[in-house]
């Protein structure tokens, strides 16, 4: 942590201590901060503040959440993060395949935002070449919390195995709704973590991240269409 510095430490979840779990766990479980709900770390051991708050319940106070994910070129968050799914490359992948198969299908959008970008075939391109696009939205219905909270049941501590702990804070963000949108900046430099967001302080920053001016678009016409219809 001395290295790295405390707020890479916990996006790593390396601040867990003892029998505590990392931050982040704490905060995607919606049973944490309720009366009854597990301990930290699955035994038992010292609490600290957030142990005492539930910020799930604090999420669900929002009418609607969506998560964009560069499924390509994000050298700072992975994909499987981004979407809340430690799947998803898997996920992806599938989807193209059976897309691939049927045209018909396909769910993508081009930067204007007039439909496929795919070939004329329904196949997607290789990662290094095409337009910037939406390769695919999805609405997620949530999962109960109290089945998450028995499927955790007895499963001990989480905090050695990573891989473990990733797809229990993944399920303790699914008790959610969810509105997921997939982007893809392809090209052979790794700058899509600051394309997503259209990144621009400075022209060198504009003529970089420009592409990605329609997914911010993109975000502005989904909350606007919650205002429209009220």
């Amino acid at each position: 942590a001395a290295l790295i510095g405390e707020s890479c430490s916990q996006l790593m979840l390396r601040d867990g201590r003892g029998n505590q779990r990392p931050l982040l766990a704490k905060m995607a479980d919606p049973m944490n901060g309720k009366e009854g709900a597990r301990g930290s770390g699955g035994g038992s051991g010292a609490r600290d503040e957030a142990d005492g708050l539930s910020f799930v319940d604090a999420l669900a106070s929002f009418e609607r959440r969506c998560a964009y994910a560069n499924a390509v070129n994000d050298f700072l968050v992975a994909f499987e993060t981004a979407s809340i799914d430690p799947d998803a490359t898997r996920t992806m992948r599938e989807k193209r395949s059976r897309e691939a198969s049927s045209p018909a299908s396909a769910n993508i959008i081009d930067a204007g935002g007039f439909g496929a970008a795919a070939g004329p075939t329904g196949s997607f391109p290789f990662p290094f070449t095409g337009a910037p696009r939406i390769a695919d939205e999805r609405d997620h219905i949530p999962t109960d919390p109290a089945s998450y909270e028995r499927s955790l049941s007895g499963s001990g501590s989480d905090i050695g195995d990573g891989l473990a702990l990733q797809r229990k804070m993944a399920a303790g963000l699914q008790t959610l709704s969810w509105h997921h949108v997939d982007v893809e900046f392809p090209g052979y430099l790794p700058l899509a973590h600051n394309k997503i967001c259209a990144l621009q302080r400075d022209p060198v920053m504009e003529f970089l991240f420009k592409d990605g001016e329609f997914i911010v678009e993109h975000q502005a016409e989904y909350l606007l269409a919650w205002v429209r219809e009220q």
